[in-house]
């Protein structure tokens, strides 16, 4: 019911904790990219324009890189589990991000 050692989900260390913990962790990670500025620049006028990824309804989809990262491991019998226990799996999973670009544009053109 942990998540196995050496397991990361977007350069964050969840190895070792249940899945819940791991979740909260994440998520929280994910909320604080979401309110940091990105500066987006327009290469031939060079303007530049400082939005967050908040405002352009910006996700990451933490649950799919959840699910991944708790599955690792988890497929050998728990003769081999018991064996493995204490490998370091040295695994890092990156949530896939979206955004609307809709939103983007509208950001952009105020």
């Amino acid at each position: 019911d942990r998540m196995a050692n050496g397991v990361k989900v977007a350069g964050i260390e969840v190895g070792g904790l249940s899945r819940d913990a791991a979740k909260e962790k994440v998520r929280e990670w994910a909320r604080t990219k979401l309110i940091q500025p990105v500066t987006f620049s327009a290469p031939l006028s060079e303007r530049r324009w400082n939005i967050t990824l908040g405002e352009v309804g910006g996700r990451f989809d933490t649950e799919p890189a959840l699910e991944k990262a708790f599955a690792i491991g988890k497929g050998a019998s728990v003769w081999e589990q018991i064996r493995q226990g204490s490998q370091n799996y040295d695994v890092n999973i990156t949530p896939e991000f979206r955004f609307n670009e809709v939103a983007l544009d509208k950001q952009i053109a105020r």
